[in-house]
């Protein structure tokens, strides 16, 4: 076996004689059914083996939790073609079940459902695997040398093949090596979120007794303090401190688990929200969040993750904040307040929170290749949008509307482009007909690219219509030029550009050309 090398409720009972106190706390249990893989989107340094045998390929694995494997993963070279079957194995070889991969494509992540999920038992060990008929698979030798490898509730024991035309229980191993063969795990947990009505009054019971009752202390619970509203922060390039303190509450470092002491919940793999009207909060959620519900708020919550996840109730579009798109499919309202997002700069097109039904509030957004992106019915106001990623493929923006519906709000906001290289830091792209939008009292800052663009993919600008873009400070810190905007059509219906300034110098930027 050739192989090429490794990269790798909280209830509080206070006693007083002869006064018993008992209270509980107002949290409401939830579930939340998360779901994982070993290796996520990362890559293997090798993507073709040179090895052409006909070969089943596999990981054993054990989760830490009981819960459900629904189908196997596998990264495919360009050179891997042919017919792939996966399948997943008890530890003595017997298959709990298999499925054949369709609509491949020509190299990366590969994925297949299994017809029936397979329940998985913690601490038990499992093999999952694929066959292939042409070898030329992808190796990283030595890559479990060092031991196990774990991510969230899994757990890699090491890589296994079989060599051979048909289908088998693999079990030989070769050189540590890890043959990229990953499952996708879902599990189902309860957390405890903060209530959207005040919960019940603590009940104090007196005892049995003629002695006088003594009043007892109100147990209280440890929040963590809100931000001050960044309204209070200026719209000056001295300012961008401000912004940064007081938006995205969690941040990284008050995430940190020191000892249980940290004031979020951490929650490891993407989280599915399907319960109208629930309140998500105080959770560092390694992973993303997809939002298929209505009235949902999302306050206090650090989000990290390298992919996205798909929101909505039909097929929209991957976030890791993601509601889908042009309505989700029913979504309404949802609001995430103090929260922030980091997708890690991520190669490719990736993007924080979007793109349907949504508000954004003092919301932190940097790593993605697009900050927020908007269909109909979204405000993002009071936010810091920066840092965003750039890989030499994509066109990069804080934010942007390519589209849809509208009744978009854009307000108070500090965007902060890509330095190498971004479209704007605002972008209403008019790839379709629509706007009904609002950009008012922001600090743009272009930098690689414009601070605003009204137009874009060489369309007719009037088809960007009702676009109010007002008392907006534009950065000297533009690659196109001190106005820092362009493809803006005032003579289109509705479009209105009015006390838009230079913030180095306070002087009126006038209405961009058309395209």
């Amino acid at each position: 076996m050739k192989t090429t090398t490794r990269r790798l409720h909280r209830r509080a009972l206070f006693s007083l004689a002869p006064v018993l106190v008992v209270a509980t706390l107002a949290l409401a249990a939830c579930e939340v059914t998360t779901t994982h893989t070993l290796y996520g989107g990362e890559p293997p340094a090798s993507i073709t083996d040179p090895d052409t045998n006909a070969v089943q390929l596999g990981v054993r694995f054990r989760p830490t939790e009981s819960g459900t494997v629904t189908g196997i993963r596998f990264f495919k070279g360009p050179e891997n073609t042919g017919t792939h079957v996966g399948s997943l194995w008890s530890s003595s070889g017997s298959r709990l079940a298999s499925a054949t991969f369709t609509g491949e494509t020509a190299s990366g992540w590969q994925s297949v459902t299994f017809p029936t999920p397979v329940t998985v038992t913690a601490g038990a060990t499992y093999t999952a695997s694929y066959h292939t008929t042409v070898g030329r698979y992808s190796a990283t030798s030595g890559f479990f040398n060092n031991g196990p490898f774990t991510e969230g509730p899994l757990t890699a024991i090491g890589s296994v093949y079989r060599y051979g035309a048909a289908n088998g229980f693999p079990t030989s191993s070769y050189g540590g090596a890890n043959y990229w063969v990953d499952i996708t795990f879902t599990r189902t947990t309860t957390v405890n979120v903060a209530p959207t009505t005040p919960g019940p009054t603590t009940t104090i019971k007196p005892a049995t007794t003629t002695t006088p009752t003594t009043t007892a202390p109100s147990p209280t619970t440890t929040t963590p303090a809100l931000p001050t509203p960044p309204s209070g922060c200026a719209l000056t390039a001295a300012a961008e401190s401000c912004w940064a303190a007081n938006t995205g509450v969690p941040g990284w470092t008050n995430a940190q688990i020191v000892a249980g002491q940290s004031p979020l919940q951490k929650v490891t793999g993407d989280v599915t929200i399907t319960q109208d009207g629930l309140t998500f909060a105080n959770k560092w959620v390694e992973g993303c969040i997809a939002v298929k519900a209505s009235n949902v708020t999302i306050q206090n919550v650090l989000v990290r993750s390298n992919h996205g996840c798909y929101g909505g109730k039909t097929a929209g579009t991957s976030a890791l904040i993601s509601t889908g798109a042009n309505g989700g499919g029913g979504i309404k309202n949802l609001r995430v307040i103090d929260t922030e997002i980091d997708g890690r700069n991520t190669p490719g097109d990736t993007m924080g929170i979007g793109q349907t039904e949504y508000t954004c509030i003092r919301c932190d957004i940097h790593g993605t290749a697009k900050g927020a992106k908007a269909d109909q019915n979204v405000t993002v106001q009071d936010s810091y949008l920066h840092d965003i990623s750039y890989d030499g493929t994509t066109h990069t923006e804080n934010f942007f509307y390519n589209g849809g519906a509208g009744n978009i709000i854009v307000k108070h906001n500090w965007m902060k482009a890509n330095p190498q290289y971004s479209t704007a830091a605002v972008s209403f792209n008019n790839d379709w007909a629509g706007a009904y939008a609002t950009v008012d009292s922001n600090y743009l800052e272009g930098n690689g690219g414009a601070g605003f663009t009204g137009g874009a993919m060489g369309k007719n600008p009037p088809n960007m219509h009702h676009i109010v873009v007002t008392n907006n400070r534009f950065s000297p810190n533009n690659s196109w030029g001190a106005a820092a905007a362009y493809g803006f059509d005032p003579n289109a219906a509705g479009n209105v550009w009015t006390n838009n300034t230079l913030a180095s110098t306070g002087a009126l930027i006038p209405a961009p050309r058309p395209l």
